[in-house]
């Protein structure tokens, strides 16, 4: 398919589709409201750079709908890029980053956009794209850009409100144009205007010098161009407008903008309506090979495909020219080769909008349907109609004030002013509407505005809001308190199930999920364990305003440094009219309130039978004070205990074991000596270390890893006096260093044969205090 044909079916496809749009948003539009709502899009074309360039700046279009009942502001356009690959990277362009913020990574930012009004749109340069070497595809993927829009206003339709851009690298060296939209047109019907270098701009983002270019334009009707320039042509039926320019040349990475000779003049008939975006404009641009100019007035594209011949046929009987476009853009999916913007007409008139909430309620019960009419000016309108249905499943009871009920099924009314409405100002037409019968779906009502004159913006003129019936069924709503503690604390939480009604409840369960760092203490009665949580059920009736509370008990087990919330929800015996208030989160808060005790020994040396002094040292290295704490030490079969020190005694069963129980606070940061003595009573082969530990009294320890301690305790024989002249005798022998350094497994089990037989005597002493934090 040629160029040309490419972007006439777009066109086509764009003046068909606005005038489809109209006439579906009269029918099935999403609701509109009287309060000021957008409309927002982002598209971005796929991204194709070629390998030889140097960058290639990536266009993201936003608009803000026609049918939008506000100026969008407070634009803002987040988005998220990729990593940077072997084929090359995207980052935010340098026009466009003093408008943005992005994450140390380079990867996630916002940026901010100027206001768009209703039917405007923004061609953007926010992203680069730098490619690199390709791979072993021709166009080899650098990755994907999500972006998305939001603004200050409630926006009407959030489905195109994102999108993913493309891009990827193609292999080899050729063309590659992008055409560039920088501004609307506006003008009063009778003005002239100018497509110029304001409005459109081709560059040339390839390392490939460019000459020749195709032009196409398109304007909405009933726009005319009243002169084009030379190797133009102008066809009248669609506004548009076709150019062949063999002698153009754009280098590598510059700009060809519309001016001068270039530029396109064209007029706004004087009977074209008002203050109306009268549709969407395109422009697009190609590349071939230069051409010998035909001196005729009339060429016509028959194709230009990549590495196609095309015929340029000519006026005046003669001879078509050929060219060759074999150098156009390789595999270019032609994305970014064309640009939309926007034409609109102005002039003072009343600009009339209708909005209706969602009406709700239950079966038998009767509710308002308020109908706001809001004059968004720039001038009053002298008089407006209102008319409006609402679904079969209902009935209008009372019409407003001053309009009557239309129908025999009682389900439309019609009220006809000729009070001015002046612009900024609204009125409100409310219904008394009785709800009879409750659908398996609920349906949509529609209100409709029409003023005295023709209205600029036909697509506000029209809501669609919602009316749900529902049959009586309970709204259960949930509420967990958040506690908080210290590791040992036994908390309580209090889930409530209140009923809001409009009928009572015939039974319900209540699923709560703990956090882990609590255990759950004795259920109340209908509680009990469940899977990774608690269920809790009620069987009973949970009369209109009632509530059930259970009490659930908690133990605080430990203060992690990132601490999960837990989460419960009720589920009544029928769905619940109101869903959002089934489930809560809820805290558990823990803060660290222990001591983290360690302990060191000196170690001992020397020869048989010499007493030799050392230290236990217990430290608190906080962050609470530690009230009492018990020191276990053993001494090895090689040594002796001179002396047991005060406050401790010999517990060890065949073995010296040692315990020695303190009852003085110990503040973090302090440390504390026992001071002990051994006599080495012999030095064998291998030499065993010692062991000691140290437990809190009052609570586990924070970090058990240094509680355990091991140190050494070497002897050594005087060495013996050589024989006179003993030949081959060393004088001064050295003896072997033997059992110091033990194999983890040899420690381990020293240590728990040394301990365990203390371990009744130290439980019995730890029952004596099960307080956490200071006492």
């Amino acid at each position: 398919m040629s160029l040309n044909r490419r972007f006439m079916r777009r066109a086509s496809a764009l003046v068909g589709a606005t005038a489809l749009g109209l006439g579906v948003v009269a029918v099935a539009a999403a609701p509109a409201q009287a309060d000021d709502t957008v409309d927002l899009s982002v598209w971005v074309p796929t991204a194709t750079a070629t390998a030889d360039s140097g960058g290639k700046d990536v266009r993201v279009v936003v608009g803000n709908d026609v049918s939008a009942t506000a100026t969008a502001t407070g634009v803002t356009l987040e988005f998220q890029l990729p990593k940077a690959k072997d084929a090359g990277e995207i980052t935010l362009s340098d026009e466009f980053a003093s408008r943005c913020t992005i994450n140390n990574a380079g990867t996630k930012g916002s940026c901010e956009l100027d206001d768009i009004a209703p039917g405007a749109v923004q061609n953007l340069k926010v992203f680069t794209v730098h490619p690199s070497e390709p791979g072993e595809y021709d166009r080899p993927l650098i990755g994907r850009v999500n972006v998305s829009v939001t603004a200050d206003q409630a926006d009407a339709f959030e489905d195109d409100n994102s999108d993913v851009l493309i891009a990827r690298i193609a292999k080899g060296e050729g063309v590659d144009l992008a055409v560039w939209a920088d501004r609307d047109i506006a003008l009063r019907p009778g003005e002239s205007g100018t497509v110029d270098e304001t409005v459109l701009t081709v560059s040339n983002e390839s390392g490939t010098d460019v000459t020749g270019l195709q032009f196409f334009l398109l304007l909405p009707q009933p726009v005319r161009f009243t002169d084009v320039p030379q190797g133009c042509t102008v066809s009248e039926e669609l506004a548009d407008v076709q150019c062949v320019w063999p002698d153009v040349s754009i280098p590598a990475g510059g700009e060809f903008p519309l001016a001068g000779e270039y530029a396109l003049p064209f007029t706004l008939p004087g009977d074209a309506p008002f203050n109306v975006k009268l549709g969407p404009a395109m422009g697009a641009f190609n590349a071939y090979d230069q051409v010998e100019p035909t001196g005729s007035e009339t060429l016509v594209i028959e194709s230009a495909s990549a590495a196609e011949q095309v015929r340029v046929e000519t006026g005046a009987g003669e001879e078509p020219t050929t060219f060759s476009t074999a150098e156009a853009e390789p595999r270019n999916p032609y994305e970014d080769n064309w640009v939309e913007f926007a034409v609109f007409s102005y002039e003072d008139r009343a600009d009339l909008a209708v909005g209706v909430p969602t009406i709700s309620g239950s079966v038998g019960t009767t509710v308002t349907v308020p109908v706001t009419v809001v004059n968004h000016g720039p001038i009053a309108t002298a008089s407006h109609r209102v008319e409006a249905r609402i679904p079969s499943y209902a009935r209008i009871t009372a019409a407003p004030k001053g309009c009557t009920v239309r129908g025999e099924t009682e389900t439309e009314f019609v009220c006809q002013t000729d009070t001015a409405l002046e612009a900024g100002a609204q009125v409100v037409y409310t219904a008394t509407v009785e709800l009879v019968s409750a659908p398996e779906q609920s349906e949509f009502g529609m209100a409709i505005v029409a003023g005295a004159n023709e209205d600029p913006y036909l697509l506000n003129n029209s809501a669609f809001f919602a009316v749900e019936s529902i049959e009586n069924r309970a709204d259960l709503a949930l509420s967990v308190g958040d506690v908080s503690g210290n590791p040992g604390d036994v908390l309580n939480l209090d889930f409530t199930v209140v009923n809001n009604g409009p009928a009572a409840d015939q039974g319900f369960s209540l699923l709560a999920l703990i956090p882990s760092h609590a255990e759950v203490g004795e259920l109340p009665a209908g509680c009990r364990p469940g899977g990774v949580g608690v269920t809790c059920t009620s069987g009973e009736s949970l009369e209109v305003g009632g509530s059930v509370t259970f009490t659930i008990p908690v133990t605080i087990v430990e203060a992690p440094a990132e601490q999960e919330s837990g989460i419960a929800s009720v589920l009544g015996n029928a769905p619940d009219p109101v869903e959002d208030n089934n489930t809560a989160t809820f805290l558990v808060g823990a803060t660290e309130n222990r001591a983290d005790l360690s302990i060191t020994v000196s170690d001992f040396s020397g020869k048989v039978d010499d007493t030799i002094a050392g230290l236990v040292t217990v430290t608190n290295d906080g962050p609470a004070t530690v009230t009492g704490y018990e020191v276990l030490f053993d001494v090895p079969e090689h040594a002796a205990l001179a002396e047991t020190p005060a406050g401790c005694e010999d517990v060890g069963d065949g073995v010296t074991l040692i315990w020695c129980g303190v009852t003085e606070p110990l503040a973090p940061g302090e440390s504390r000596d026992i001071e002990i003595t051994l006599t080495l009573t012999a030095a064998p082969e291998e030499q065993l270390p010692g062991n000691a530990a140290v437990f809190s009294m009052a609570h586990p320890d924070t970090d058990e890893t240094d509680n355990l301690t091991q140190y050494t305790v070497y002897a050594e024989t005087e060495p013996e006096v050589p024989g006179p002249g003993g030949p081959g005798e060393d004088p001064d022998p050295q003896l072997p260093v033997t059992g110091v350094s033990l194999s983890t497994a040899v420690v381990g089990a020293a240590l728990v044969a040394a301990l365990g037989a203390a371990a009744l005597f130290v439980t019995k002493r730890r029952r004596r205090s099960t307080t956490y934090g200071d006492q």
